[in-house]
């Protein structure tokens, strides 16, 4: 009977240690981290294409600004051309006013090439954090199925061990096993020890005393001289904890 109740005890011990690590799985997990690397990177991406949306509506601006300053050029030199000019002073106005539209459109042009190559970069930003973003989502899916299949066996050995409880319950003296769960708590669990390599407590790995080995050998109830859990002189290698 005492050994089916150390079983038992063991057993409990080895079944609330599952379920602490089933309640700190999550604690564990990588998901929360990259939850929020993804929130981060979905904002930043979404700034990138602001940035680029607003990079081309005014690229659109410079190209329509271009077109009409290329278009009075045409104008300019179609008049200075067509041979309708005959006070040199008109002639003299036009070529300056071609030189400021060339300068103009210059500058529009160079205005807008700058805007395409910061398009451009803004383009390579915004496909690296879509690399990032897929890579995030895809950490996350193999995460989230780790996480499911280490609950999912954890939930296993869990209720493999109800099952051992019932069936070594079903062995016990109740008032005793009443006994040992009434008292087990003020021992993290543990109320007994079996005696490891003749002479060692078994949960604190402390070494006993002589006389309290004698009077173990005698049939007494003993206590261990440093835990003071109830000690089990037994062979049986099962009832050993791991």
């Amino acid at each position: 009977m005492t050994i089916e109740l150390y079983k038992y005890q063991e057993t409990l011990y080895k079944k609330e240690e599952l379920e602490k690590q089933i309640a700190s799985l999550a604690g564990k997990s990588d998901l929360p981290a990259i939850r929020l690397n993804f929130k981060k990177e979905k904002q930043r991406l979404g700034a990138i294409q602001k940035t680029l949306e607003q990079l081309k509506n005014t690229e659109s601006q410079k190209n329509q600004e271009l077109a009409a300053i290329q278009d009075q050029a045409a104008q300019v030199e179609t008049q200075i051309y067509d041979g309708s000019i005959t006070n040199p002073r008109e002639l003299t106005v036009l070529q300056d006013k071609t030189q400021e539209l060339k300068r103009k459109e210059d500058v529009a042009t160079a205005q807008s090439a700058n805007l395409h190559s910061a398009m451009e970069a803004e383009a390579v930003k915004s496909q690296k954090s879509a690399n990032i973003l897929k890579g995030l989502k895809e950490d996350f899916d193999t995460s989230q199925q780790e996480l499911k299949a280490s609950h999912a066996q954890l939930k296993a050995e869990l209720e493999e061990k109800d099952k051992e409880l019932k069936a070594l319950a079903a062995k016990i003296d109740q008032d005793k096993l009443d006994y040992f769960l009434d008292k087990r708590h003020r021992f993290n669990g543990r109320l007994y020890a079996i005696v490891r390599h003749g002479d060692t407590c078994g949960v604190c790995f402390r070494t006993l005393t002589r006389p309290t080995l004698d009077r173990l050998a005698d049939g007494k109830n003993v206590c261990c001289d440093n835990c003071n859990r109830i000690l089990l002189n037994v062979e049986d290698d099962t009832c050993a904890p791991e």
